[in-house]
């Protein structure tokens, strides 16, 4: 038995060395002196050409794999960005403390949209998503959730929250599409979906998710 059970554990090591051996993984640390515009790192995005984005307490980094060129106010409303999304027409959405901003990678013109505020006053954007309609999701801290929609004269905005009761809280801190096309939008009160069709949404709040603030939603493969 001692003989069986000493074989099965150096089995499992030498299986354990090769597992390892197989994903050799290299890291480089990045910081301020390397030209990151924060030590504190709140968002990550690589977008359709290749560069990658951190949000960070100050400002905005794009790094190109060789050096960060950063941006912040002015340019942006806040230099806290909680949040970075990347449009189908390559666009990137910036939600910061204080708006949310379009940014066009081209030209490097970055846009305020005053329409997203809560009866003018400044909102705290913390989720972002971009579908497949070419709609901007926008969740914010205590100001309900946005939906940012392109038209012929700029955007159409519409602000959803608890108290018309369209979505069960004003905290929005995840928004996320499943396989079957349907948008669940997580709040401090529960779960809401959303339908293309009816462009209405549907409340989950029974039980437990009554009580819930939910912070991500993930889709199993079943």
């Amino acid at each position: 038995y001692n003989a069986i059970l000493k074989f099965l554990m150096h089995l499992l090591f030498f299986i354990s060395c090769d597992t390892f051996a197989q994903y050799n993984c290299l890291f480089h640390h990045y910081s301020t002196q390397d030209g990151l515009s924060h030590g504190k790192v709140t968002a990550i995005l690589k977008d359709r050409d290749g560069f990658m984005w951190f949000g960070t307490g100050n400002g905005l980094s794009r790094f190109d794999g060789y050096r960060f060129v950063n941006y912040s106010k002015p340019q942006l409303p806040s230099n806290l960005v909680n949040v970075v999304a990347c449009a189908n027409d390559g666009k990137l959405w910036i939600g910061t403390k204080q708006g949310l901003c379009r940014f066009d990678v081209e030209s490097e013109q970055i846009e305020l949209l005053a329409a997203v505020s809560n009866k003018g006053a400044d909102v705290s954007v913390i989720a972002l998503f971009c579908d497949s309609h070419g709609n901007i999701w926008a969740g914010t801290h205590e100001a309900g959730l946005f939906l940012v929609q392109p038209d012929t004269n700029g955007y159409k905005v519409r602000q959803f929250d608890d108290l018309k009761g369209e979505i069960p809280g004003d905290i929005v801190p995840e928004i996320k599409q499943l396989s079957n096309g349907s948008l669940f939008i997580g709040t401090n009160h529960g779960v809401a979906i959303y339908d293309y069709q009816t462009k209405n949404f549907n409340n989950r709040q029974q039980g437990a998710l009554a009580i819930s603030y939910v912070l991500s939603i993930c889709e199993t493969r079943d």
